[in-house]
């Protein structure tokens, strides 16, 4: 993964002009910093739905199913949560083409490396001493899906070979229980919490951070949604193939029960309107040609 530097920083003034204005929390014990820690072998968790989640990766024929993620302790007691963005895919044909979404974690990705935000030593980087939790993304669904799709192979014959079918796991939203249930107890009440990401990451990020202000209710949370307008049409937000291949999993209290009623551009906004102690944004660039190709 790579993270344009100005771009972040850009969207770093955002976050330091809230929290510049924003009153201080009392303080709390805060845990001793460390290094980023991969963490895996997750086990299966009930989530805050009151489900069992078990998390994993695409599936994609021929790439590793395993699914991790990634933490580092910071100096004070808030918290960044991350959502990494990577595409999607919906139809027989995105889903036979890995090009259109990322389906297996990269072995050697590592949070540590990345620039903007995620550089402690840069001396204006807002959130440098803070807490971080790197969720990554391989499921195609926007960090919401939480289904076993069947998929026909429409001529992939270099990664699928004789396969006719195939099924991609859509389980990101599954994912971010398993990662929700962990930040629960390994952070017990943050003053802050940025809920943020990039692209399918920002996506992410728009839809599932009102199970992180409920988890942490007394938290000032912001989000900052990059790159994730979600310029859709009706018809893929409420077909099968379209958004409906992910058995999206929204907020009910936010979203209620009919999602055909939420179209994909109105999830930030929506969102923003159920929290509106929340300070919400949305970065995106005049000509972003990822999202145009979308």
């Amino acid at each position: 993964m790579t993270q344009a530097d100005g771009l972040w920083w850009r969207v770093s003034v955002i976050l330091a002009s809230a929290l510049v204005s924003s009153q201080v929390a009392a303080t709390q014990s805060v845990p001793p910093p460390s290094g980023w820690i991969k963490y895996e072998n997750l086990e299966s968790v009930i989530g805050a739905d009151g489900k069992e989640h078990t998390a994993t990766c695409s599936g994609f024929p021929g790439t590793d199913p395993t699914f991790s993620f990634w933490a580092k302790r910071g100096t004070t007691n808030n918290l960044v949560v991350f959502f990494e963005g990577g595409g999607a895919c919906w139809d027989n044909l995105t889903c036979s083409f890995p090009q259109s979404f990322v389906p297996a974690i990269d072995p050697d990705a590592n949070p540590a490396t990345y620039d903007g935000i995620f550089n402690s030593d840069n001396p204006v980087n807002p959130v440098k001493d803070w807490s971080f939790v790197y969720i990554p993304y391989c499921t195609g669904d926007l960090h919401v899906g939480s289904s076993t799709k069947k998929y026909f192979n429409v001529g992939n014959s270099a990664l699928l070979r004789s396969r006719q079918t195939f099924a991609i796991q859509h389980r990101g939203f599954d994912n971010f229980m398993v990662v929700l249930d962990w930040i629960e107890q390994n952070f017990d009440a943050p003053n802050k919490v940025l809920v943020t990401g990039s692209s399918a990451g920002g996506y992410g990020a728009s839809a599932n951070f009102p199970w992180i202000q409920e988890t942490y209710p007394n938290a000032l949370v912001y989000v900052i949604a990059d790159a994730s307008q979600g310029v859709t049409t009706a018809a893929f937000d409420t077909g099968n193939p379209g958004r409906n291949s992910w058995n999206p999993q929204l907020a009910p209290w936010v979203f209620g029960t009919d999602l055909s009623a939420v179209p994909s551009p109105d999830l930030l906004r929506i969102a923003a309107d159920a929290y509106p102690q929340t300070n919400t944004s949305q970065f995106n660039t005049v000509l972003d040609s990822t999202q145009i190709g979308f």
